[in-house]
């Protein structure tokens, strides 16, 4: 499993993003994590709690969003979406612990993730790209131990 990125890493993450990001018209899309921190301060006296955020949420959880085999786990997603929210970002929408994740669906996310991560959809750019080069379709998804 692979850990929690560098800050080098998280930087260049935002700053290689920035393109494809102008390309959506996400003009202001942040450059680094610190512009993204800035950014969200600046949100942050524009936030109150609203029942649209509830709503939402009940929406998604009624939805069949997740593929058939994931739809069980479609829940567990929800509330790792809002548990990566800042905090005070949560309390200030009123989204208390109930809407989080419990301590032990953490791994379960996370063995999720990498999961996902792992996941060779041959319909997907990095598997079209391997392709065009003559590699196998899940050439990028190989560890990098195996490489």
């Amino acid at each position: 499993m692979y850990g929690p990125l560098a800050q080098g890493d998280r930087d260049r993450f935002y700053a290689e993003a920035a393109p494809a990001a102008g390309l959506y018209g996400a003009l202001g899309a942040p450059q680094s994590e610190a512009a993204l921190q800035q950014q969200l301060q600046a949100m942050r006296p524009k936030l109150e709690r609203s029942q649209i955020v509830f709503d939402f949420l009940d929406i998604m959880r009624r939805t069949p969003a997740a593929p058939g085999p994931l739809r069980p786990l479609q829940n567990l997603f929800i509330r790792a979406g809002v548990e990566i929210l800042p905090g005070w970002t949560r309390d200030i929408l009123g989204l208390g612990p109930s809407h989080g994740l419990r301590p032990w669906e953490r791994g379960i996310v996370a063995l999720a993730g990498a999961a996902a991560d792992r996941l060779v959809l041959k319909s997907a750019p990095p598997a079209l790209a391997c392709r065009r080069m003559d590699l196998p379709a899940s050439y990028l998804y190989r560890r990098r131990s195996q490489r």
